[in-house]
């Protein structure tokens, strides 16, 4: 039950303030207040109470205090009042129901049932209060251990003494009988002992060689000797081996029926009982032979430490590890889970614990007042800098600081506890007493002065800076606008800062007002930072600080705008070979000592160009001169920051319209057709308008001979006169507008055509191209829409296979067209494109092709379909069926 580590000289053991954290159960009486708890926990009823050391084994915690009282759970009917007043206790060890008391002249003095002479009286009488144990006067006790009826004590000269229940063999004397008062353990003469442990009724003991030796009860294994024996009389090598070659060992500890060792290089082996999994190997079950702990491998173990039925394992640093039995959430995991290998505690994790002990129900570590934190860690030399000192194991109290800058003088003053924070928080005096830069330690005390913590935390302090200028000094609302800060005496700083207070108003809460500034140069230096957006415009005054709360009182001001807009500009495309004055629109538009510029941002370049405010709602400026293309235009009245939106502006060269291929097509719609010319530029804004010509056709009157026919004359007429009035009711045409991409070679754009509207007055689209999508050129191109003829069956419907042939396809509404063609579909070689010739016929006209060879190589069927415009061909098929020849 006790830890590895040989126990210090007593005079040598330094009390700490510090958090208690208990988990367990049984926390009952005070100074504890709760029942039960499976995580640990600051327990508060501990605050104020400096630790000088804690103890635990089977069901008994012992807790001594400064100035040396005993605090005491699971031990009924002792009484320890008295002790601080009449020994200067400087170690408790706990026994099954016994406590054991070291002082600092090397005595022991014990208390509790005595039932084998376990406390050295030479009785075996119960001892409520404390009182020297008997056989070792004279000698220097360093270190005390207690198993559960029985004792050990270990001399600074490494001299082994025990006394108690001997049945089990487990005093080492070689005989199965009590000792009332302390004996030699003389099997160990001239073998150096340097820590002892005992278990319920075994003992073990690491001579100074390394070498670990054990004795007494064995029937769990918990011996190590690789045998189950119901006693060992005398101390007994254990064998703890890697490989081949001897471990020397460095600490020891004991369970009710377990054993577990240190190696010199923090390594651990285990044996004996491990049912709840107490071994750390990852199973459960008995091992008469040390095992190693391989889950710990890497992992730089200090101490080790066991209840009956679990162990725990600490770092340096205090971080914990714990397996075994759960039961009563003694392995502070959160649960009453048994772990078969080590876990980390995790609650108390890099808390840098420096005591802690452990029973079978109730459990506790000490985390000592350490500061790791000083927020923020610089000030001007001045003072007045609110700092928040963070750390560990500090409570409320009266708390003192001291800023020291050995060998000068000191400044003490008084801290404010911060309870949500956990942490102290004061005000830096004025630190005239040291030079004007460089760093003051701080520390802090719990105890009325009378111990500072000496976590080696330093203050850093610095002459006040003086600021200058600001440039620029004016930036829109939103948006980042990067500031220079130029002034006297700065300095490197990483935690620098800047802040604005709006002058004369409150500034929007929900602005962030407090921006990190990053150094440029020293001497008559500068300062970057990102000025913040805010809400609300007006001047601005700009502070720094270079530690994020003592800042300047300088009065350097920024103004702040609302963010301008720009809704239109005209015009809106222009020539790229010659400057084109524009006048911009919007709104916010202010004059900031002739600030104001205009960027015009093709895909090349950007060009940044004098602007000139005439108006809140107006700016002149020359576009320059730039290849075609697309350009945007934003505005920036500080000559920094732009808008964020800007208006579409495109140079071009002359455009110039040549041509529609094809130039007709169906009523229906979706011809493709490729408008061909120069100039154009392949933006993403093509627009073209279709737009029915004005014109009103004529209704058609069938062709006579002769004179003219009065009547036909007047009914063509009074159709003219309708159909004039009919578009004047419905009022002109509006255009279509579709999109159109520049195609690959550049001097083309491809566009589909629309339907024709229903009320056009004739078959005529005017067809207007824009490259920005909203102004349209002047040129336009004429697109014919026709209706779609109704076509005959072919003729002739059969053909020889293997010749040439010419046929034709008649029908109404067939008229001359250049871009006529015919589809053969079904031929041998695959779907066939001939051009088809206009031909007028008594009573109407028709369409004559020549069926090439390829069509009618073998016997079969084709199917022919016409098109008027080469592109979109008849829904309707004509079969002409190929007769093979005779032979």
């Amino acid at each position: 039950m006790t830890s590895p580590q040989r126990v210090p000289e007593p005079t040598t053991i330094v009390a700490s303030t510090g958090d208690v954290y208990t988990w367990g159960h049984g926390w009952v009486s005070e100074p504890s207040t709760r029942n039960n708890t499976l995580l640990p926990w600051v327990d508060r009823s501990f605050i104020k109470h400096k630790i000088k050391s804690v103890s635990g084994a089977f069901d008994v915690v012992a807790v001594l205090t400064d100035p040396g009282e005993v605090l005491v759970w699971g031990l009924d009917g002792v009484t320890l009042d008295s002790v601080a007043s009449t020994l200067r206790v400087v170690r408790v060890s706990c026994g099954g129901e016994f406590l054991a008391l070291l002082t600092d002249a090397h005595e022991i003095w014990m208390c509790g049932d005595n039932t084998f002479g376990q406390l050295g009286h030479s009785d075996v009488n119960f001892q409520a209060t404390p009182r020297q144990a008997n056989g070792l006067a004279g000698k220097r006790v360093s270190m005390v251990a207690c198993g559960y009826s029985h004792t050990a004590a270990l001399t600074a000269a490494g001299d082994l003494y025990t006394w108690g229940r001997g049945i089990e063999g487990q005093l080492g004397h070689g005989k199965t009988k009590l000792e009332m008062t302390a004996r030699f353990v003389r099997e160990l003469m001239e073998q150096p002992v340097k820590a002892v442990a005992c278990g319920a009724n075994h003992t073990a003991a690491i001579l100074l060689s390394g070498r670990i030796l054990t004795w007494g009860e064995g029937s769990l294994g918990q011996l190590g000797h690789g045998i189950r024996v119901t006693s060992q009389l005398l101390p007994k090598q254990v064998e703890v081996k890697d490989g081949k070659v001897d471990v020397p060992l460095a600490g020891v500890a004991a369970g009710w029926g377990h054993t577990v060792v240190l190696s010199e290089d923090g390594r651990v082996w285990t044996w004996g009982f491990g049912k709840s999994g107490q071994l750390g190997t990852g199973e459960a079950g008995f091992s008469y032979l040390p095992q190693l702990v391989s889950a710990l491998s890497g992992v730089p173990i200090k101490t080790v430490v066991c209840g009956s039925h679990f162990t725990v394992a600490a770092e340096e640093n205090g971080n914990m590890y714990s397996w075994g039995s759960g039961e009563e959430g003694r392995l502070g995991l959160g649960d009453a889970q048994n772990r078969s290998a080590p876990t980390p505690i995790t609650t108390i994790q890099d808390l840098g614990v420096n005591m802690f002990a452990f029973s079978d129900s109730r459990c506790l570590c000490v985390v000592p007042t350490r500061l790791t934190e000083i927020v923020p860690s610089k000030g001007p030399v001045t003072g007045g800098t609110q700092i928040e000192l963070r750390g560990v194991g500090i409570y409320d109290c009266w708390i003192m600081v001291q800023f020291r800058n050995p060998p000068s003088k000191h400044k003490v003053v008084r801290g404010k506890y911060l309870a949500k924070k956990g942490a102290v928080r004061v005000d830096v005096p004025e630190l005239d007493h040291i030079p004007r830069s460089g760093c003051v330690s701080v520390e802090v005390t719990l105890d009325d002065g009378a111990t500072y913590t000496a976590n080696g935390l330093t203050f850093a302090i610095y002459p006040p800076p003086k600021l200058t200028s600001i440039t620029p000094r004016y930036r829109p609302l939103k948006g980042t606008v990067p500031l220079t800060l130029t002034g006297d005496g700065f300095t490197k700083h990483p935690e620098a800062t800047i802040r604005l207070e709006l002058v004369g108003g409150e500034p929007d809460p929900m602005d962030d007002l407090v921006v990190p500034a990053v150094f440029k140069s020293a001497g008559k230096g500068s300062y970057l930072c990102n000025s913040p957006e805010v809400s609300k415009a007006g001047d601005y005054v700009v502070e720094l600080s270079f530690n994020g709360q003592n800042y300047t009182e300088d009065g350097n001001v920024v103004t702040y705008y609302a963010d301008p807009s720009v809704s239109a500009v005209s015009p809106t495309c222009g020539v790229c070979n010659r400057p084109t004055e524009l006048l911009i629109q919007g709104s916010g538009f202010v004059d900031f000592d002739g600030a104001c510029r205009v960027r015009f941002a093709t895909v090349e370049k950007q060009t940044l160009v004098k602007g000139k405010v005439l108006s809140p709602t107006q700016i002149s400026v020359i576009a320059p001169v730039s290849s075609p293309g697309p350009c945007n235009i934003e505005v920036a009245l500080n000559g920094i920051n732009f808008t964020e939106s800007g208006m579409r502006y495109i140079y071009y060269d002359e455009v110039k319209l040549s041509a529609l291929s094809p130039g007709l097509g169906p009523a229906s719609g979706g011809t493709e057709v490729a408008l061909t010319g120069t100039g154009f530029v392949k933006v993403s804004s093509i627009k073209l308008s279709v737009l029915p010509s004005s014109h009103v056709d004529p209704p058609t009157t069938p062709a006579t001979t002769g004179k003219p026919d009065a009547k036909a004359e007047a009914a063509k007429a009074e159709a003219a006169a309708a159909a004039a009035a009919a578009l004047a009711e419905r009022g002109p045409p509006q255009p279509i507008y579709v999109s159109g991409a520049v195609g690959a070679t550049g001097n083309e754009i491809i566009f589909t055509i629309p339907p024709k509207q229903e009320f056009a007055p004739n078959n005529t689209a005017l067809i207007a191209l824009s490259l920005d999508g909203t102004n349209y050129f002047e040129d336009t191109l004429d697109f014919t829409y026709y209706n779609e003829p109704s076509y005959n069956d072919v003729k002739p419907n059969k053909l020889p296979a293997g010749k040439e042939a010419s046929a034709t396809i008649g029908g109404t509404g067939i008229f001359n067209s250049p871009a006529a063609k015919v589809l053969i579909t079904g031929a041998p070689g695959g779907d066939l494109t001939v051009p088809g010739n206009y031909n007028e016929i008594k009573g109407g006209a028709e369409i004559q092709f020549t069926v090439p060879v390829a069509a009618v190589e073998a016997a079969g069927e084709i199917q022919v379909s016409v098109s008027m415009n080469g592109q979109q061909f008849s829904e309707k098929k004509s079969s002409i069926t190929v007769v093979a020849g005779k032979k």
